[in-house]
This record gives C-alpha cells, structure tokens and sequence, in this order.
C-alpha cells in the first residue's frame, strides 16, 4: 500500500516525474514476469522476448528510466492506473483511491492533482 511519507504529504514532488509510456508498457510486463521467476536466472534475451524489444534498445530504456526512486515509479503507475480506472469505470474517486492502494481518498486526491493538474473528477468529466 502507498503510504505517504510527511514530505510527500506537504511537496507531493514524487507526483511531477515523468515516465516514458514505453517504459511503463515494458515494466508492466516486466516486472510481474520477475515476480514469478523470483528464483530463476533471467536473461535479457529472455525480457527481450517477452517486451517485444530487441536487448540494446530494452536495456537502454531500462537504464535511461531506473534511476528514478521506485516509490516515484510506484506513485506513477498507480496515478495512471487510476485514470484508467476513471475513464473506463463508473466508480466512485474513493473506490479508485482503494482500488490503487492510495492509503486515503484525500492523499489519492492530492497526489492525482499535482500530477494531472485537474483533480479526478474533473479529469473523468474531461476525457468522455
């Protein structure tokens, strides 16, 4: 669960970072691929296969993109997969907030304000 720390209570920095949309595409398949194959050898060819990707390129995305912090990358993800959410659901902004394991509807709220710059209503009210 995403738990704000107090500076990301009051700066909300984490919100502003931009992700490559091909990054987030690889990492998506990326990472829950890892997560199973936890105790196994991984190859880039391998993540190459499974992302469609040839190795330099793939490894030159990963690098260019990882030295964000992974609660930055996490925060972004979960920003992003709630305005999917609110776009192609009927769902209350509390049951978004839930639903993306934001530890409040009010951290949800700000987070998806400083990164959007619209707050979640008004985004789904937006983007018909």
């Amino acid at each position: 669960m995403l738990t704000p720390y107090s500076s990301e209570v009051n700066a909300n920095d984490d919100a502003n970072i931009t992700l490559n949309k091909d990054f987030v595409n690889v990492m998506q398949k990326v990472v829950p691929y890892l997560f199973e194959n936890r105790d196994k050898r991984v190859s880039m060819r391998q993540l190459s296969d499974l992302t469609g990707k040839e190795p330099g390129p793939l490894y030159d995305l990963l690098s260019a993109n990882l030295y964000k912090s992974p609660r930055q990358i996490a925060l972004v993800l979960r920003l992003q997969q709630a305005a999917d959410l609110l776009l192609n659901t009927s769902m209350e902004v509390e049951d978004v907030a839930g639903q993306c394991n934001f530890v409040s509807p009010n951290f949800f709220i700000a987070s998806f304000y400083h990164h959007y710059r619209m707050t979640p209503a008004d985004y789904r009210n937006s983007n018909p």
